[in-house]
């Protein structure tokens, strides 16, 4: 556990500040020893777990890829008639 406090007080504090400064000195923060082995044990399944591409993000993307070819081909090819 690691103890913040100042060196230096204010002689008086006005009493909304002194209820606000009693309260907040009273929070004890700890860490927690087992959250490492913790976040690492949810990393590994996340990972384990497989990544499932939606068919219509697919669908979607041959369809642009499909436009886009389309496009580029009516530019390059030059008109049957002149």
């Amino acid at each position: 556990m690691i103890d913040i406090r100042f060196s230096e007080q204010p002689e008086e504090l006005p009493p909304d500040l002194a209820a606000l400064d009693a309260e907040l000195s009273a929070i004890k923060i700890e860490e927690r020893a087992s959250f490492s082995p913790e976040l690492e044990a949810e990393l590994r399944r996340a990972h384990a777990r497989p990544v499932v591409v939606p068919i219509t993000s697919a669908r979607r993307r041959i369809a642009i890829a499909a436009s886009i070819a389309a496009a580029i081909a009516g530019v390059a090819v030059p008109p049957a008639r002149w």
